[in-house]
């Protein structure tokens, strides 16, 4: 869904948000963890106003099957290489896994194979609409730049969005008290003894 949002900036979704930034001499990057998704730009003062437009659409994305196949994809790519570069990747995953077993903690980020394969077109316009949405957003801007400007830029161009409402309760998944000890032992690719 990280990828699929910036399809609402521009038609070439990241690829072009990155060109359009670094056009500005800026630089940007993102990410997501098990409780955020971070959006960070570093632009001169001059561009702020631009970047709060660019991601203003974001708010708007609406994704096709087609984009959805391929930022599927690419998630897929993302987790094979990242378990290839990090031999702690995996026997992270693993060590989630089995420390809870009804929190969402317990499912990579990027999802398993599995996972990705079943979600659907209308599940990623759902989270879209109800989490990236202006309601569920927190907007930082740090260092040189005018506070009431800023002020006014984000008034301008985020305020009219407004909420997106219909925000889906979430099901409370607890975990419960230990019941005793829980032990996994992973091979992992390397010789490295990890505990």
């Amino acid at each position: 869904v990280e990828h699929l949002s910036a399809r609402g900036i521009a038609a070439g979704g990241e690829r072009e948000l990155r060109r359009r930034i670094e056009a500005e001499g800026g630089t940007t990057a993102s990410f997501t963890t098990a409780d955020f998704t971070c959006f960070a730009h570093a632009v001169p003062r001059a561009a702020l106003e631009r970047v709060l437009r660019l991601e203003a659409g974001r708010f708007a994305a609406r994704p096709t099957q087609a984009m959805l196949d391929h930022d599927r994809a690419v998630a897929r790519e993302e987790n094979r290489v990242r378990t290839r570069l990090n031999p702690l990747e995996r026997p992270l995953q693993h060590l989630y896994a089995t420390a809870f077993v009804a929190h969402p903690y317990r499912w990579p980020v990027l999802g398993s194979d599995e996972d990705l394969a079943r979600i659907t077109l209308k599940d990623c316009e759902e989270f879209l609409r109800s989490r990236y949405a202006p309601d569920q957003t927190l907007i930082t801007v740090v260092g040189d730049f005018d506070p009431d400007e800023a002020l006014g830029f984000i008034r301008r161009h985020i305020e009219p969005i407004g909420g997106r409402g219909g925000r889906r309760a979430l099901s409370a998944s607890r975990e419960g008290e230990p019941g005793g000890e829980r032990r996994r032992a992973i091979a992992g690719d390397l010789p490295v003894p990890v505990l």
